[in-house]
């Protein structure tokens, strides 16, 4: 659980509350308790902005240490809209800006809890065709990629289970360090492959000397 969304009352009806997470739980009734970051009414915790909020009236970013939470994030677009006890509750500073100031490590992670507006739509476009991602040294296509495939079988699993999921890179050192991202979200049935595995058989162990590289 990362995230929580809050959406504006309907007359006398209170607004419903979702809470998401990397993967869906419900309860013994079938009622959910957390919202799969991929499934539809999740979608609001990406896509909702000052400008353009929907139905959301808050957007809680929570951060565990472990399994207990250690700091909340609260992005209100309705203030009018919460109830004097939820406006007495609103606590925290940007969520992006607290994952920026994160150390980096050896490995790439998820990121769902900070996809933006624009990473979304390239995650959620169709499975038909082929998708380009540009972008400069750093502005996420790696991971937007990576993300975009798990939104994938999420969505289309049946048809992707029998075709397959293959991740290519390009040398060993770059599979490594995106390893992790997909079992991190629960997808495990994925291939990765440097481009000199592809065929069958055959293993390309050429080394490029560093002239080359450049």
């Amino acid at each position: 659980m990362f995230g929580r969304i809050d959406h504006r009352a309907d007359g006398d009806a209170a607004g419903d509350t979702f809470y998401v997470g990397r993967i869906g739980l419900r309860d013994e009734h079938r009622e959910p308790l957390l919202i799969d970051w991929r499934a539809a009414a999740a979608r609001p915790f990406y896509t909702a902005t000052a400008g353009s909020p929907g139905t959301l009236v808050r957007r809680r970013h929570l951060h565990l240490r472990d399994r207990e939470v250690a700091r909340l994030d609260d992005e209100v677009f309705d203030l009018e809209g919460m109830s004097e006890d939820d406006r007495s509750t609103i606590v925290g500073e940007a969520a992006l800006l607290a994952t920026l100031r994160r150390g980096r490590t050896g490995r790439m992670g998820d990121v769902v809890a900070t996809i933006q507006e624009e990473q979304d739509q390239v995650i959620r476009d169709g499975l038909q065709g082929v998708l380009v991602v540009q972008g400069g040294p750093g502005t996420g296509k790696t991971v937007a990629a990576l993300h975009r495939a798990a939104y994938l079988l999420y969505t289309h699993r049946d048809v992707l289970e029998r075709r397959g999921v293959l991740i290519v890179g390009p040398n060993a050192t770059f599979l490594r360090y995106i390893e992790q991202v997909l079992p991190g979200l629960g997808e495990t049935d994925v291939a990765l492959a440097t481009v000199g595995e592809l065929y069958p058989g055959v293993r390309a162990t050429e080394t490029e000397s560093p002239r080359s590289r450049w």
